[in-house]
């Protein structure tokens, strides 16, 4: 690593610091002046994963009395989407990744803060619509309801306990297989292949990818890395096939054969896609289908405002992945993006329409922490002429869960 590379990092850390301690010092007064009222203006926040979440927790805490927060979001339980892929292997901790949305309530003054566990279908100029018919009016509105993957990155399930049965569903037909193909050579392919042949050797392995590299969004160091951890672990890895699937659902436990181009057939009894993912852009398409770029991401300002033709949308915001910013596709991400929403809004009820702060991606912003197998995982970050990259020896199976409820004000012992 080199100098200036440590240099930023400590001069981003030190500034982190320092805005989370204000963070805390203003959540502590806020509790003790912000009063509930009877007819509060409404900041609704669409999406409660890890920007919605960060930035409804921010708000809640921070906002004049005479507002309140409305997080709209259909799932129970907070989605820690990044387990999935272990816990589609390993028994025995699937209730870990759904976190009660409830450590918001709890951090947050009385009427700060509401939850409605319902789906926004539609966007109107100032209210949105539920699938229960139901309209909230807002005064700002934030979308950040992120992208549709296929399982395991994702899940269907909108409860903890439909969640934790589709998460024993896929452990019950990997367990069940004895041969085993993973379509797709992202992060979410990686992870789940060396958990399958580490924590179950047994198994056939065969990861199918259809670039010359893995984990292309990231530095060629990662896949160096994560390719040398998969040869170990005796993974086959296919480059540059993209494989004709007779079926598309994500997990086909069945007989299935896979012809590869230089004419070799393999016979599976089970394949694991993981390619694709869609923006779930379609609330707004309706009121503002000019704000939505041709891939599908929700257009922004570099305030994060959502940035239409011929239309006001100072009130309106747009974070984390489904939002076409510059910034990476990254939790850390959207949270950075939480961080600005949330100071453009307070200054836009202030009244300060010109002194708005503006998202400036940052490198540490794209760093990853992958799991490649039970017992270890690669740190790696780089900004445009250095790179960090540390091989981590895991002692907990869970992902590091515990410390994700607790950054959220929940308890795994409740």
């Amino acid at each position: 690593m080199g100098f200036i590379l440590y240099f930023q990092i400590a001069n981003i850390a030190v500034h982190f610091l320092w805005k989370f301690g204000k963070q805390k010092v203003t959540a502590i007064i806020h509790r003790f002046t912000y009063r509930a009222t009877s007819d509060p203006k409404n900041i609704v926040i669409i999406g409660g994963s890890f920007s919605g979440m960060q930035l409804a927790r921010l708000l809640s805490t921070s906002i004049p009395t005479g507002y309140k927060v409305t997080l709209v979001e259909q799932n129970t339980h907070m989605h820690y989407c990044f387990a999935f892929p272990r816990f589609s292997v390993l028994r025995g901790h699937d209730y870990k990744a759904f976190i009660p949305y409830e450590g918001l309530l709890r951090r947050a003054p009385k009427g700060a803060i509401s939850i409605v566990h319902e789906k926004a279908i539609n966007i109107r100029k100032d209210h949105i619509e539920l699938t229960s018919d139901e309209k909230i009016s807002y005064e700002y509105l934030i979308i950040a309801t992120g992208v549709s993957q296929p399982a395991p990155a994702r899940l269907s399930a909108i409860d903890k306990i439909r969640g934790e049965n589709e998460l024993r569903g896929y452990q019950k037909a990997i367990h069940a297989s004895s041969r085993i193909a993973v379509i797709g050579g992202g992060a979410v392919g990686v992870e789940l292949a060396t958990d399958i042949k580490s924590f179950l050797p047994d198994k056939s392995v065969t990861l199918i990818h259809s670039r010359d590299r893995l984990l292309v969004r990231f530095g060629s160091q990662l896949h160096e890395a994560a390719y040398k951890r998969l040869q170990e672990l005796r993974v086959k890895v296919h480059f540059n096939e993209r494989p004709s699937l007779p079926d598309s659902k994500p997990f086909m436990p069945s007989e299935t054969e896979i012809v590869f181009k230089d004419g070799q057939v393999e016979t599976f009894d089970l394949v694991i896609s993981c390619i694709g993912q869609n923006p779930n852009s379609s609330p707004i398409k309706t009121l503002l289908p000019d704000a939505i770029v041709d891939d599908g991401f929700i257009r922004v300002e570099t305030t994060l405002q959502v940035k239409a033709e011929n239309e006001n949308c100072r009130n309106m915001f747009a974070i984390g992945d489904v939002a076409a910013t510059d910034g990476p596709k990254m939790a850390f991400a959207g949270m950075a993006q939480a961080e600005v929403a949330c100071s453009n809004i307070l200054t836009l009820i202030r009244g300060n329409q010109n002194t708005l702060q503006h998202y400036i991606p940052n490198f540490i912003e794209g760093k990853t922490k992958l799991t490649l197998g039970k017992d270890r995982g690669v740190f790696f970050m780089e900004n445009e002429k250095d790179y960090i990259l540390k091989v981590l020896n895991y002692d907990s199976a869970d992902i590091d869960a515990k410390k994700v409820w607790k950054i959220f004000g929940a308890d795994m012992k409740e």
